[in-house]
């Protein structure tokens, strides 16, 4: 018989017991994954709501910036359950980050403590629930406590050797000069390089060869994360209307995954890696990732990555000479109704692509008869005459149809 999932858990904190020998399945890991998500949320609402300054409030400290601590530390505890010599470096420096933020604003050090002890019990009441239903016994049951408790503090520790790293070592100041750092290297070659090296000494940041810089698109009434949370080695601007922040390159999956946690509430567009004085050109992609995104030009994605989309970016580099190559060599496109303009257009494109594919092949890959396409290239004949055989012409219209093309394959008719 297995326990509810309700069942009472032990008294939280685990009572301590003299050391033993680690004695937690490593398979309990595997159980534990399918919840990660869930309790993760739930810790993060628990805290949200039951602390003050982790509530709602101009004075509260970030919702994304308490998620990304919650997300690393459930995460990792797992994968110390998996393997006892997990590397935790990541969270590591997530907690120290989070330890000196708060000294920075000036925030004691008893709200995080709260936190975690909040987190710890529902983590807690969870997992016996969980070892309960699979029959551990007893003795690891204990033991599972006592990895969860040594954890915790653990946490603590880190976050409070930050936040006292913080208060004895980093001032406001730094951040300024790191602000006019990010003004300088967006400046690029109008910049003078030796105040941007003495900016960047003076805020304590180490200048990187190649950055790649992420374009933010804020949900209104959002509240973006506080600079502070981002990687030590980042520069940010994130209380202007079009929040930037930059990134030493190659960007880490750690990285990544930092931006896609702290930014989960808005849009988010990470530029391609680019030398130190052309980040203005990372920048600018993002930008037009974002704006591309925005009209369906581009599928979008919790964050979307320029190097997925070079080639569009690259048609639409220029909208207005898009704009006039698209209506000059469509425009007997443009003269039919819009349903017939969206899948002609599609097969246009396909036969272009493709390199004058059998009608077979082509039926195939759009879902229709073979007839179907034959009549409809027999159409497109008919509406083009003899251009659409000429090597340039059709050049031309490949890019046009690149140009509009996503659009149609989502279903929705080409702009007029």
């Amino acid at each position: 018989m297995t326990a509810p999932e309700d069942a009472a858990a032990p008294e939280w904190p685990p009572r301590r017991r003299s050391p033993r020998r680690r004695a937690v399945p490593r398979e309990l890991a595997h159980y534990m994954r399918p919840v990660l998500d869930e309790l993760t949320a739930e810790i993060t609402d628990e805290v949200h709501h039951r602390i003050a300054e982790y509530g709602p409030g101009p004075d509260s400290v970030n919702l994304t910036s308490t998620r990304l601590v919650i997300t690393q530390a459930v995460r990792y505890f797992v994968d110390h359950v998996a393997d006892p010599h997990a590397s935790r470096a990541q969270l590591d420096e997530t907690l120290h980050r989070l330890g000196r933020g708060m000294a920075y604003e000036g925030r004691s050090p008893e709200a995080l403590r709260s936190a975690y002890h909040i987190g710890a019990g529902m983590a807690w009441k969870r997992l016996h629930a969980l070892a309960a239903r699979r029959g551990l016994p007893a003795g690891i049951l204990g033991d599972l406590g006592e990895e969860l408790f040594a954890f915790i503090d653990s946490l603590a520790e880190q976050s409070s050797q930050g936040y006292l790293e913080a208060q004895a070592q980093l001032t406001d100041a730094a951040h300024q000069w790191r602000g006019r750092v990010l003004e300088l290297v967006l400046a690029g070659r109008a910049a003078p390089h030796g105040e941007l090296a003495a900016h960047a000494a003076a805020g304590g940041w180490v200048v990187p060869e190649s950055v790649a810089l992420v374009a933010i698109s804020p949900t209104p009434g959002v509240e973006l994360p506080s600079v502070r949370m981002l990687h030590p080695s980042a520069l940010g601007t994130l209380h202007a209307d079009d929040p930037v922040v930059l990134l030493p390159a190659p960007l880490t999956d750690a990285m990544r995954d930092e931006i896609a946690i702290l930014f989960a509430d808005h849009r988010v567009a990470i530029g391609c890696d680019v030398p130190l004085l052309d980040a203005a050109s990372s920048l600018r992609w993002a930008r037009r990732t974002l704006e591309l995104a925005r009209t369906g030009l581009i599928a979008d994605a919790p964050v979307l990555d320029c190097r997925d989309h070079v080639g569009t970016l690259w048609v639409h580099a220029e909208p207005l000479l898009a704009e006039i190559v698209v209506g000059s060599t469509l425009a007997p496109l443009f003269a039919e109704p819009r349903n017939s303009r969206r899948i002609l257009g599609m097969t246009l494109l396909h036969w272009i692509s493709t390199q004058n594919p059998s009608a077979p092949a082509m039926a195939e890959v759009l879902g229709v008869h073979p007839q179907t396409v034959r009549y409809r290239l027999k159409r497109l004949r008919d509406i083009f005459g003899d251009r659409i055989d000429d090597p340039q012409t059709r050049l031309e219209m490949f890019f046009a149809l690149r140009a509009t093309g996503p659009r149609w394959n989502d279903g929705q008719p080409a702009p007029d």
